[in-house]
């Protein structure tokens, strides 16, 4: 037992080094829609719902002017240097029973950078990629969403040095379903270990509790006796 609490508590001290970013979302049917660009990115499954990737980070006034310039049909729905595209593949049978997800982003404390992340139906998806085709068949639906996830950096710039290319930022990124719509897969082996543990524990501590009073009572009982053997 307590080898298991130890490494417990090692692993939240562990995640006390990293930033996250977590977004929560909820999914449903949508027209299926065929995104050509989508072919390269990484896909998120049950089976692999766990990647490491790594993106550049860009300064914030780079990547704002980015997106505040106006597209045109030579860039439209290309992605930023500081953007790295997902694939969520909700229709796998595993994660069908789930309505919610969590899309969380871990990256080292080390690094200056701010992560944000935007999930995206495939209507939306349609409307920043003009070679995406939205079927118009009824009965061809999906739950499949996509996550654009974003890498700004937070640090001083260097006039000097601006020039030079960003360093990549390493992250981890997680897919997850909520059961209950609230509790991540991942931890309910935890919740499950806590709920073994706390009657094992309670009863430890309510033996310690009645050991400590039985010594006490003693101690009271032998201070009675010194004190009338004094009066004598």
């Amino acid at each position: 037992m307590l080898p298991s609490i130890l490494l417990l508590l090692l692993s939240c001290t562990l995640l006390s080094f990293a930033n996250t970013e977590i977004v929560t979302f909820e999914t449903s049917n949508a027209n299926y829609v065929d995104v050509s660009e989508a072919l390269g990115w990484t896909i998120l499954r049950p089976q692999e719902n766990e990647q490491m990737l790594s993106v550049p980070s860009v300064p914030h006034k780079r990547d704002q002017a980015s997106k505040r310039r106006p597209p045109s049909s030579s860039d439209e729905g290309i992605s930023q240097q500081n953007e790295v595209w997902l694939k969520l593949a909700l229709d796998e049978e595993e994660w069908k029973a789930f309505s919610k997800f969590t899309l969380r982003v871990s990256w080292p404390a080390n690094y200056p950078t701010d992560f944000s992340i935007d999930i995206l139906s495939p209507e939306a998806m349609a409307s920043h990629f003009s070679s995406a085709k939205i079927s118009r068949n009824s009965t061809v639906t999906t739950r499949v969403k996509y996550a654009r996830i974003t890498a700004v950096h937070t640090g001083v710039i260097i006039p000097a040095l601006s020039h030079i290319e960003p360093k990549p930022v390493p992250f981890v990124v997680i897919l997850e379903g909520l059961y209950f719509g609230v509790l991540p897969a991942s931890v309910v082996p935890i919740v499950g270990f806590i709920a073994l543990v706390l009657p094992g524990m309670w009863f430890v501590v309510k033996k310690i509790i009645e050991t400590v009073e039985c010594v006490a009572e003693e101690a009271r009982k032998e201070l009675k006796v010194t004190s009338k053997d004094k009066i004598k």
